[in-house]
């Protein structure tokens, strides 16, 4: 339904609007935290106003003055209940904050919306509601069907159950024509996510067409919600990003909606994470999920904190779709795959034509693109595999018998990379006069997976995950199915032990390097503002001792300024002995900050403002 908005938020986008005039009976906005969607709605509610419907907005904030007890006077309106001869009010500060508690108003004043929030609530729940009026005030009472005593639903209910009743109240209330939901899934479980979002769709259309019928507006940051059916479904979703104007998908090749079709019904809500994130990493399968996840949790980097998430997407082929359709939507997306990207499918016809890929591979003198230089590198690898085949050397029998095995040229392909990668000694000994193609492929297959890594996309280095984890002891060349999730067993043992960072990295190597470059992770660095608020201790001290007022543990301790009951909670004085005309102070932090309790000593000469503690 054609529904004009433009929207603008500066500080977020800069000068660049956001508009779009297409939107469906239900429509999503979705991405991270701080990324604008709340103030979104603020003109989103204006311009829906504009285009002839009666809008209301519930924010996240809509159960104020619902809760159970109130703290400093908050939300004190309600205290008493519902006053009688405030209905107007409690309607248009609704309007005008997003709140919800007009929604009992609703119920109280609406018999049919009552009917239907009374049929849900002894169905699913067991209870019925009544509305009593006490000393001028309106108040909510559920009861048990099969027994039990009437209660308070505002002091006595869980929040679960008023997000329901104060939701569906506005869903069956026929006087708004737009509803727009900020975070719709706040306090319930993911089936009761599904019924309201089924709920929704018994009643999402156009009203101006069909009377009766809502459009929404979901400002969501759950997987569960995110229910694309169709196509059409997907095309209403708008993601927002941190520093970009939102996106939407708008119109896709003809192969990129083929694909589209038949990935919606597979997409679970694991894989919908990618809405969310501000930097998904696709992975190929879910072992490849899991442990790249475990060695990165494992070595303290907050994945979920940056924004970053690994999602295993069934093959390269699918990756090349999630590929293109985050190009599409603008999402910083990464991609670890394994090393046959180079010499099958289509994901590498993807990545070659990413600007980012072509520049290098310009710049690089690989080729015009990635593309022009695997041709290249065919030609070479294709000279190396005739003279392997054509050996009769018994140390090449593996290698042989690797690459006569395969009935593909792609196979081959692949396997004569693998060869050069873990036996390029061997092949250059067994066959001197191809040196100079062992050493040009191995040079070139490194430079491609640099260009690929331009578009985001890392390619393992040694082919297949397993070939970088020290448990797997099979071929190198094609790891069989049942050795993956043996692999996957030993290593998520491995990482589940005490195994330290430094063990970790060691056991990983390329594998440790190639995860950081692509989730972005950071580890939080206590000890480096352990250091900052012990440099402020330090310069208190110092200029207590500068006054003549701080020569001893005990002065120090004493001392006003240096705030001794703050600071005695991270670590303790071990001595504290005047030195000519300085002094030195030796101290030792509690297990509390640093298990290793590490000492470290300054002196009236130290940079206060540049101490670090020792590693």
């Amino acid at each position: 339904m054609n529904i004009p908005v433009t929207v603008t938020i500066p500080d977020l986008w800069g000068a660049e609007p956001f508009s779009k005039n297409e939107w469906g009976p239900i429509n999503f906005l979705v991405g991270p935290n701080g990324t604008g969607k709340t103030r979104f709605c603020t003109q989103l509610k204006s311009a829906l106003s504009k285009a002839g419907f009666k809008p209301r907005y519930l924010s996240a904030e809509r159960l104020a003055g619902l809760e159970k007890h109130f703290v400093m006077n908050h939300g004190g309106a309600l205290a008493h209940g519902f006053s009688v001869g405030n209905y107007a009010q409690y309607r248009s500060m609704g309007a005008e904050q997003g709140l919800a508690a007009d929604a009992f108003v609703i119920l109280k004043e609406k018999i049919n919306v009552r009917i239907r929030i009374e049929a849900f609530l002894s169905t699913i729940f067991g209870r019925r509601i009544r509305f009593a009026e006490e000393g001028g005030y309106l108040k909510p009472k559920l009861q048990r069907i099969l027994g039990g005593t009437e209660y308070a639903m505002k002091e006595d209910e869980c929040h679960g159950l008023k997000e329901l009743i104060t939701l569906l109240a506005f869903l069956y209330d026929d006087e708004f024509t737009a509803l727009v939901i900020d975070e719709p899934e706040l306090h319930l479980h993911p089936q009761f996510q599904t019924f309201l979002l089924a709920e929704i769709r018994k009643l999402a259309g156009d009203p101006r067409i069909t009377p009766l019928k809502k459009i929404f507006f979901l400002v969501t940051h759950s997987p569960y919600l995110l229910d694309f059916r169709v196509f059409d479904d997907l095309r209403q979703c708008v993601i927002f990003h941190r520093d970009l104007v939102p996106t939407f998908v708008g119109i896709l090749s003809s192969q990129d909606e083929y694909s589209l079709k038949r990935l919606l019904p597979r997409l679970n809500t694991h894989h919908k994470q990618f809405f969310f994130a501000n930097r998904p990493i696709f992975v190929e399968g879910y072992t490849d999920q899991q442990l790249f996840s475990l060695i990165q949790e494992s070595r303290a980097k907050l994945l979920g904190a940056t924004g970053a998430c690994f999602i295993d997407v069934n093959g390269k082929d699918e990756q090349d779709f999630f590929f293109r359709l985050c190009q599409h939507l603008q999402i910083d997306a990464q991609f670890v795959s394994d090393l046959d990207v180079l010499t099958r499918g289509s994901f590498r016809n993807s990545i070659s034509a990413d600007s980012r890929c072509k520049q290098f591979a310009t710049d690089q003198g690989i080729g015009i693109d990635l593309m022009d230089g695997i041709r290249e590198l065919n030609n070479r690898v294709d000279a190396l595999v005739l003279a392997i085949e054509a050996s009769t050397a018994p140390e090449l029998v593996q290698v042989k018998s690797a690459v006569q095995s395969a009935s593909e040229t792609e196979t081959k392909r692949y396997r004569v990379l693998i060869a050069v990668i873990h036996h390029r000694q061997l092949l250059g000994e067994i066959l001197p006069a191809k040196v100079g193609e062992v050493d040009y492929i191995a040079a070139k297959t490194m430079k491609l997976a640099e260009a690929a890594r331009q578009a985001g996309v890392f390619l393992l280095p040694k082919g297949a995950l397993e070939n970088h984890v020290p448990s797997y002891d099979g071929s190198v060349f094609q790891v069989p199915e049942r050795a993956k999730t043996a692999t996957f067993e030993k290593e998520r043992d491995f990482l589940l032990s005490s195994a330290d960072q430094a063990a970790i990295e060691a056991r990983y190597g390329q594998l440790v390097s190639i995860l950081d470059q692509a989730s972005g992770s950071s580890t939080v660095n206590l000890r480096k503002h352990l250091s900052y608020t012990i440099g402020e201790f330090i310069g208190n001290v110092q200029r207590g001792f500068e006054r003549g007022e701080i020569d001893s543990g005990d002065t120090l301790k004493q001392h006003a300024s240096v705030d001794w009951k703050v600071f005695e909670r991270i670590f303790d004085v071990l001595s504290f002995a005047l030195s000519g005309v300085g002094f030195e102070c030796r101290m030792k932090l509690k297990a509390v900050v640093d298990p290793s309790e590490t000492e470290f000593t300054f002196l009236d000469s130290t940079v206060h403002s540049k101490f670090t503690l020792p590693e």
